[in-house]
């Protein structure tokens, strides 16, 4: 992989997460609660131990993704592609304008 093409990944984002939270002064969370990309966040939280996240929430997602999680990913951004208006800057104004 060259290096243009890495992207962060779960862990990434809750070892950023941990050194916010470590800058303003947290020192244990009390719970910790996500759905779906969330969910999976919660799981890594979970690997810092009971000292510091008291209690996790994970709902609506998985520690790994299956063929069958990835097909209906992929369904769900063909279904966002094949919109004629996806893309257009005005996009979501345009949805927001229904009546």
């Amino acid at each position: 992989m060259r290096k243009k093409d890495r992207t962060t990944n779960a862990i990434d984002q809750i070892r950023l997460f941990k050194l916010l939270l470590d800058d303003i002064g947290v020192k244990r969370v009390a719970a910790c609660i996500g759905g779906s990309m969330g969910g999976a966040l919660v799981l890594e939280f979970a690997y810092f131990g009971k000292d510091y996240v008291r209690c996790i929430v994970p709902i609506a997602t998985s520690a790994r993704l299956s063929a069958w999680c990835i097909s209906w990913g992929e369904a769900q951004r063909q279904s966002i592609y094949s919109d004629p208006k996806y893309g257009m800057k005005s996009h979501l104004c345009a949805y927001a304008d229904r009546s």
